[in-house]
């Protein structure tokens, strides 16, 4: 059997944090229940990250990377910016084969550490900002064509009013899922980008 690469391993591990996370939060996520869903030893973990926090900080890089590889993968084939911008929507809040629960409950857990902790809110900004980054592209790009009116809210302000919602939305799903009606996140998440851009 081939020997894993330091990534792979790496990957592994911080996938295992994520799965931990899920089920007993960062806190109580130890190394050893991490070892545990990687099916390593303690002494692995040591051996590729320094700290827990190092881990996490991998887990959120991971995060970004495959939450932005949905976004292009739905956005294949959008034309119109109202297209392009429900598009983005469907990649956060869609149902389906896309939908990753454990990743989404990580994402609240890691905007809670990021309170905390400062490297960690560096990397979550850095994400978030990546994503605004995105759905300001595309808001841009309605307002240039005519398609979208912002008002009297800048454009930044739209962008942050999305954000916020997402994150919401994100922090119902981990606390209490049933809030949520089966299905209607990206859909009443569109219905109120339309009201917030005057489409």
């Amino acid at each position: 059997m081939a020997r894993k690469s330091t990534e792979e391993r790496r990957a592994e591990i911080s996938q295992a944090l994520l799965r931990a996370m899920a089920e007993h939060g960062y806190a109580k996520a130890t190394i050893s229940k991490i070892a545990k869903e990687a099916d390593v030893t303690p002494g692995l973990i040591h051996y590729h990250f320094d700290t827990k926090q190092a881990i996490l900080l991998h887990l959120l890089e991971r995060l970004a990377e495959q939450q932005e590889a949905l976004i292009a993968k739905h956005l294949e084939g959008a034309q119109a910016p109202l297209d392009k911008l429900d598009a983005v929507v469907d990649a956060f809040l869609a149902v389906g084969d896309d939908a990753r629960p454990e990743a989404v409950a990580s994402w609240v857990t890691i905007a809670t550490e990021a309170i905390r902790l400062p490297e960690v809110k560096e990397a979550f900004e850095g994400a978030l900002g990546a994503f605004g980054d995105k759905f300001a592209e595309v808001i841009a790009e309605g307002v240039e064509d005519g398609d979208f009116n912002t008002g009297e809210l800048s454009e930044e302000a739209c962008v942050a009013a999305i954000l916020a919602t997402i994150q919401g939305y994100f922090t119902l799903a981990a606390l209490e899922r049933a809030l949520i009606p089966a299905g209607s996140a990206a859909p009443a998440m569109q219905r109120m980008v339309r009201g917030l851009l005057g489409v």
